[in-house]
């Protein structure tokens, strides 16, 4: 069985990893330390169309994500 490797965009940026990777795996590979923030709510993962996606889903080829913080709070 042949492995197959696909490139992906976080904000833009190229990352190539195995077919299977995960929006989660794309998360950490663009910078691990939003993790914690997308598991708090204070930042989320949008697709090229803007509509939200969820930590566990399988990346295609191609596909364009994009990492978005909630606005700083003025207190």
């Amino acid at each position: 069985m042949t492995q197959r490797r696909i490139t992906f965009f976080v904000d833009d940026h190229p990352y190539t990893r195995w077919y299977g990777a995960t929006v989660e795996h794309a998360v950490i590979a663009h910078d691990q330390r939003i993790l914690s923030d997308i598991r708090e709510g204070r930042a989320w993962v949008v697709d090229a169309r803007g509509d939200r996606v969820g930590l566990g889903g399988t990346l295609e080829n191609g596909v364009h994500l994009y990492v978005r913080h909630e606005p700083d709070r003025l207190i």
